[in-house]
């Protein structure tokens, strides 16, 4: 639309919103690298069924090329589409309750090491 110069580099104020997600993954890399300039290694959350979409091609190679243009190894983490297992250690970290909200949406079933998750709203622990 020649709305700004580039994505990564835009020279100017715009609003509004973008669809164009895959275009926009460099500039995501780059913000996240900011919170830690040192961070060498980065992770994308996939859900399993998304992730064999063909679209997903174009996106994991995008991902691939602006972590290696930042210095950082892209890690894929995939989440099943039915059933999900989470340890122990996700329990007392920052992101427990937005995870616990995203998989309740989500109708999730995912069982839990810890009977505390359970009592946060976790599904089900042994």
């Amino acid at each position: 639309m020649g709305l700004v110069a580039s994505y990564r580099e835009p020279g100017g104020n715009v609003t509004g919103s973008c669809q164009q997600l895959m275009e926009m993954t460099p500039k995501f890399f780059e913000v996240l690298k900011e919170f830690r300039p040192g961070g060498r290694r980065g992770s994308v959350l996939l859900v399993e069924k998304s992730r064999r979409e063909r679209y997903m091609d174009q996106a994991r190679e995008e991902m691939q090329m602006a972590g290696a243009h930042l210095g950082i190894e892209v890690v894929e983490v995939v989440v099943p589409d039915d059933l999900l297992f989470v340890p122990d250690d996700i329990y007392g970290k920052p992101v427990l309750a937005e995870v616990l909200v995203h998989l309740r949406e989500a109708r999730l079933p995912t069982l839990y090491t810890n009977a505390a998750i359970v009592r946060r709203g976790g599904l089900v622990s042994p």
